[in-house]
C-alpha cells in the first residue's frame, strides 16, 4: 500500500488489470483520504470519502484486497479475466 500511496502522491498511475477500483482511485485521488498505520502484526489501512461514488469504489477495492489476501494469485487472475 505504501507504494500505491506514493504513486498517488506523485501522480504516477500504473496499469493494473486485476483491479477495477485502482484505476478509478488513481483518476480521482482528491476525492478520498488515505491513512496507513503500521501495527506490530501488520498494517491498518483507512480510506474515507464524502463522495458517494468514491465510497463505492473504496468498498470495491476492499473486497478485491480481501479476495487477494484469502485466495492469492487465483483471485488476481479472475480479476484480470473479468476486466
Amino acid at each position: 500500500m505504501t507504494q500505491m500511496y506514493q504513486r498517488l502522491a506523485e501522480d504516477q498511475p500504473f496499469s493494473y488489470p486485476a483491479s477495477r477500483s485502482v484505476p478509478v482511485m488513481f483518476a480521482h485521488p482528491t476525492l478520498y483520504q488515505r491513512k496507513l498505520d503500521y501495527l506490530k502484526d501488520g498494517v491498518a489501512v483507512t480510506e474515507t470519502s464524502s463522495d458517494p461514488e468514491m465510497i463505492q469504489v473504496i468498498h470495491a477495492h476492499a473486497r478485491e484486497i480481501t479476495r487477494f489476501v484469502k485466495e492469492g494469485m487465483p483471485a488476481m487472475m479472475r480479476g484480470m479475466m473479468s476486466s
